[in-house]
């Protein structure tokens, strides 16, 4: 019997708790910036940007980011998928 492996991935993190909230996503700042609204875009993770928020409302400005974070995670869980496993390995 072959058991499926499930796999997640994080395509963003939002922090919204904060005075000015912000979202991480999982791509280069150079890919962000042009999806981010004009809004500020800084690199505070290895890996990962962030869009700082005036409110929660400007999430609403975000929608092509998250689009194409999710793709960008969706994408590479699929090329993990395809390659051979060797019985160990992470998560994207």
């Amino acid at each position: 019997m072959h058991l499926q492996e499930r796999r997640t991935a994080v395509f963003c993190r939002l922090l919204a708790g904060r005075k000015k909230p912000c979202i991480w996503v999982p791509l280069p700042s150079e890919r962000v910036g042009p999806l981010a609204a004009s809004l500020p875009v800084t690199i505070p993770q290895l890996g990962w940007s962030c869009v700082t928020m005036e409110s929660i409302d400007d999430l609403d400005k975000l929608g092509e980011l998250l689009r194409t974070s999710h793709e960008q995670v969706r994408s590479a869980l699929r090329g993990k998928a395809a390659e051979p496993s060797d019985g160990g390995g992470t998560g994207v």
